[in-house]
């Protein structure tokens, strides 16, 4: 497929991925399936935590609030 650009020259394909590696460079080696995390979803907490401090201390840490 060529591309004609505004300058009236054409590219093939070939030729635009030339000029992207010499632009941009390579793309960084593909993540092998080994190196894959597993994860794994924990359960909720249950309950809220206790709260820290009084409402006069909170307002002193949080003053933009």
């Amino acid at each position: 497929m060529l591309e004609e650009r505004e300058s009236g020259m054409r590219f093939s394909d070939e030729e635009f991925a030339a000029q992207r590696v010499q632009r941009f460079g390579r793309l960084p080696a593909q993540i092998r399936p080994e190196d894959h995390v597993v994860l794994v979803e924990s359960s909720a907490r249950p309950g809220r935590p206790a709260a820290a401090g009084s409402d006069d201390e909170w307002v002193l840490r949080n003053p933009c609030f």
